[in-house]
């Protein structure tokens, strides 16, 4: 398990696995308390930028997942975040905790200082 503000830079191929679709970078998700946090991806890299969890691990990436915790400890979410072709972009995040605002994180994925 990979923190995202590690994947800036280094060896990718570390950190990922890499098929002939693109590379598939293990991030699990931590949520806690009765949460539900939802993550989207920005509208600009959807075309080639996915998320991999739960029932759709394994299968096509979706563009956004609600995480939904558990009372008491934290529940986590093993999965991937998919990157078509080399892998490297600077990715928008949409987060959202329970009916909140919706903030964004800019989240670089080997793709070096990605600006806000």
């Amino acid at each position: 398990m990979w923190s995202l503000g590690g994947l800036a830079g280094g060896d990718q191929s570390a950190r990922s696995f890499h098929n002939a679709d693109g590379w598939h970078y293990r991030i699990d998700i931590e949520v806690r308390g009765p949460d539900s946090v939802t993550v989207t991806i920005g509208i600009e890299q959807r075309a080639r930028v996915g998320l991999e969890y739960g029932s759709g691990y394994g299968d096509s990436p979706v563009t956004a997942v609600t995480f939904h915790g558990c009372p008491g400890d934290p529940t986590l979410f093993i999965g991937a975040f998919f990157v078509a072709g080399d892998g490297r972009v600077c990715l928008p995040l949409d987060i959202r905790v329970d009916d909140g605002s919706t903030q964004q994180v800019m989240i670089s994925f080997f793709d070096g200082r990605c600006s806000a």
